[in-house]
């Protein structure tokens, strides 16, 4: 219920409330409900905002992130989440996400990987990636390649 029908309703019971002290003798009730909507979102522990690629990773054909990322995903659906993963900018043309079960390799127009869990809450993932390269990548430093949302799953 949104704010406006939150004060509508208050007001209502409010008049209902006083009119039953002044009468003494009648009784109302009033039910209310709300309707809690799922919401999911994800949170990066300590991503790097950068990806940089040398000139032995571009001849070797992809790069190694060192350090797993922890992810902290939160939702209050109790069926899980889907993962999406955005579009790979170049030179980037897929991903290696592992630690989300069996490693799952995304090419570069993205995609999506569901998480299911038994309750609401707070789920933190542990992500290895492995960026694999377009033959044209020429080294340097490129921005962090990799967005992911979270949708909450319905039952």
């Amino acid at each position: 219920m949104n704010p406006a029908g939150q004060a509508v309703a208050l007001g209502l019971l409010a008049a209902l409330v006083a009119a039953d002290v002044r009468a003494g003798s009648s009784r109302a009730g009033l039910n209310v409900s709300a309707t809690v909507l799922p919401v999911a979102h994800v949170q990066w522990a300590d991503r790097p905002a950068f990806l940089d690629i040398s000139a032995v990773d571009a001849r070797r054909g992809y790069i190694e992130v060192p350090e797993p990322q922890d992810m902290l995903v939160s939702s209050n659906s109790p069926s899980g989440v889907l993962l999406s993963v955005a579009p790979l900018p170049a030179p980037i043309r897929a991903v290696v996400l592992i630690g989300l079960g069996p490693d799952l390799e995304l090419q570069a127009g993205g995609g999506e990987v569901v998480q299911r869990w038994a309750h609401a809450g707070s789920e933190t993932l542990r992500l290895r990636m492995r960026f694999l390269l377009s033959p044209a990548c020429q080294a340097g430093r490129y921005e962090w390649p990799l967005r992911l949302t979270a949708i909450p799953l319905s039952d």
